[in-house]
């Protein structure tokens, strides 16, 4: 055999030999190959401290909550929840969760009396009561052919007030006898684009929409009960977006941010959007692409990247929450971090727990429980 043809049988043997020890190498004892080097590397995610939302061993449905105070400190949070089993008010600290069965929505501050709707036949029935050691009491107060939804109700002692919607229709009711007599008046405003909030104090009630290119607000108290003529304020233009969180913030056409019902307004050079707001601050995006953080003043902010979910304006702080599959996103004080979302997440709810960020996770109603955590 010549030399050249020596070499080229040795070259093709040493080929074959090297593929077959390749294959060997690449099999597993299933037979099937394996492909290691493609597979996508597990990732270690964060972990949420969940804990379970449930009344009496039932996922909570949803949740209204409202920030509690005595003498001006901030104690616990209060509210409304819902379970499959009906309402009950809630009574909520981070490391305890309280309910109670109960019918009907409490007044502010203090939840003396209470307000109920419901639908009969075609009909629409809202009822005020009271509630003690022996259940509930209702009365009848209102039957409507639309339906009725109550906005706020407030004032304890001699002064309430009820504010009300049946359907296009605004609606206030006043008692200035502790609820014994009520003189109910049609207000201004029409249908459902009302933008309103509520103090937790269980004083303020600030109330805006517009007329056309006109933007206005009305400003209600518990003393408002007495009042012959509800005075209807101007805003500097029509309003473009609101943001409410005991506070109403209101941005207009003419570059203006103000709260309602006590603020001046703010002025930029651009058009400003608002992204979240509590009952001290708001944050805006304006058009030119900036962000400012307005309380008193206004000082410049910088927004989270992506597209949240949910998001909150938590004391200074954007807090925003990017669903992603199984992956929760979230960023706080600008900083992004992926938690495992620990279950099936069909909606959420991000509530200000007196500057601690909750996340609530609701999961296919009947199916998931509710859970809670405390985002870190």
């Amino acid at each position: 055999m010549s030399p050249t043809r020596y070499a080229l049988v040795l070259a093709l043997t040493l080929f074959a030999c090297s593929s077959r020890e390749r294959a060997a190498a690449t099999k597993e004892g299933s037979g099937h190959v394996s492909s290691h080097r493609d597979a996508a590397p597990k990732v270690e995610r964060a972990k949420l401290p969940w804990q379970p939302l449930a009344i009496d061993g039932k996922p909570v449905l949803q949740v209204w909550p409202v920030p509690l105070r005595s003498d001006g400190t901030f104690v616990d949070m209060g509210g409304r929840a819902t379970t499959e089993d009906g309402e009950y008010s809630l009574f909520w600290k981070l490391d305890k969760l309280d309910a109670i069965a109960s019918r009907g929505r409490r007044s502010l501050p203090n939840g003396f009396w209470l307000t109920d709707v419901e639908s009969q036949g075609e009909k629409f029935v809202l009822s005020l009561g009271t509630s003690d050691a022996q259940g509930y009491h209702f009365s009848t107060f209102e039957t409507a052919d639309e339906p009725i939804e109550v906005v706020a109700q407030i004032g304890e002692l001699r002064f309430r007030v009820l504010l009300f919607r049946e359907g296009e229709r605004w609606r206030i009711a006043r008692s200035t006898d502790e609820g014994v007599h009520w003189r109910t008046d049609v207000l201004p405003m029409k249908g459902a684009n009302v933008a309103s909030a509520v103090g937790s104090d269980g004083i303020d009630v600030a109330l805006a929409w517009n007329e056309g290119e006109q933007g206005r607000w009305l400003h209600l108290r518990d003393d408002s009960a007495e009042k012959r003529k509800l005075v209807t304020e101007t805003l500097p233009g029509k309003i473009t977006s609101t943001c409410s969180n005991e506070v109403l913030w209101v941005a207009t056409s003419k570059n203006t941010l103000q709260p309602l019902p006590n603020g001046e307004p703010h002025t930029f050079a651009s058009a400003p959007t608002i992204i979240g707001c509590n009952v001290h601050n708001a944050l805006v995006k304006l058009a030119d692409g900036s962000a400012q953080l307005c309380g008193f003043e206004c000082k410049p902010a910088t927004l989270p990247s992506g597209e949240p979910t949910v998001q909150a304006l938590i004391e200074d702080d954007l807090v925003a929450v990017e669903q992603n599959g199984d992956t929760l996103a979230i960023t706080k004080a600008g900083k992004r971090t992926e938690y495992d979302a620990g279950g099936v997440v069909q909606r959420m709810q991000l509530i200000d727990f007196n500057g601690t960020p909750v996340l609530v996770a609701y999961g296919r109603e009947g199916l998931d429980p509710t859970r809670w955590a405390v985002i870190p």
